[in-house]
């Protein structure tokens, strides 16, 4: 394998993370207030890659500079395939005492984000409100409200 398809190889995952990003960001981008918080999103997307691009060094530290990014900006959907991918790349290279650590490291650092950040902590309360988002059924103001339990059925 020569220099071209080993430098292809390293930058396909995060040529992949990328758009994702990009994508994510836009989808979220509000103006006034919230283009501050686009910036400082781009620059964790930024920071993301960068570290990602520089793995083959040191895997390590790459994992810890995206659970650092992970850890400060609170953006789960946009940085989180980044922190997978660093611990995979880990996985990958590294010798098992070291995954084990890193991964140990990457767990405690996932689930202690909610608490860092005043995150609603219940499962219920964090995977629910990402699923139903859109799909809230409203009654109309005048309209009969259905009733709270089904009618009895009489034998």
């Amino acid at each position: 394998m020569n220099k071209l398809q080993s430098a292809l190889l390293r930058a396909a995952p995060v040529a992949a993370i990328a758009p994702y990003g990009a994508w994510w960001i836009t989808a979220h981008a509000g103006g006034g207030r919230n283009s501050a918080h686009t910036l400082w999103q781009s620059v964790a997307l930024a920071e993301t890659l960068l570290a990602l691009l520089l793995r083959e060094r040191k895997p390590v530290g790459a994992l810890a500079g995206v659970l650092a990014a992970y850890l400060a900006f609170n953006l789960d959907p946009l940085l989180l395939p980044g922190v997978l991918f660093a611990l995979l790349t880990v996985a990958a290279t590294r010798h098992r005492h070291v995954v084990v650590l890193a991964a140990t490291a990457t767990a405690t650092a996932i689930a202690a984000m909610p608490y860092i950040h005043g995150d609603p902590v219940s499962f219920p309360e964090y995977i629910l409100p990402r699923r139903g988002r859109g799909r809230r059924r409203t009654i109309p103001a005048g309209a009969a409200k259905p009733p709270d339990h089904p009618p009895r059925q009489r034998a």
